[in-house]
């Protein structure tokens, strides 16, 4: 074990599931050591932004390196929920996995027609 806290990593980049999912024990457990351990993190959780129950009440200290961005399925949902308005466009295909997932783009497509196709 010494041999894991001798030399902090630089930066952890966080892409663990949301961390009160069901049996999503690694999440947790993740956020909770980098804060313990003062760890630089880069969380792109999925959930409400600043949602992380483990990272509730931070120190002003900690929020300098705690930090939570959107994940990509957030981000790729949007990007073209955007594009096709603002192109307004009449019609779009939209290919992705199940790591997506059609609730998350059905959050993000709101008021948009649309087809999935998985």
């Amino acid at each position: 074990c010494e041999s894991l806290t001798r030399e902090k990593p630089t930066i952890l980049i966080d892409t663990t599931r949301r961390p009160r999912a069901i049996g999503n024990r690694a999440g947790t457990l993740v956020k909770k050591v980098a804060r313990k351990m003062g760890i630089p993190t880069v969380s792109a959780t999925y959930g409400k932004m600043e949602g992380i129950m483990e990272w509730e009440n931070l120190s002003d200290m900690e929020k300098q390196y705690l930090v939570q961005i959107a994940p990509p399925g957030y981000i790729i949902t949007q990007a073209v929920r955007d594009v096709a308005s603002h192109q307004n466009m009449t019609t779009t295909g939209v290919l992705f996995d199940e790591s997506i997932g059609k609730h998350l783009f059905n959050i993000h497509a709101v008021d948009l027609c649309r087809r999935f196709s998985s």
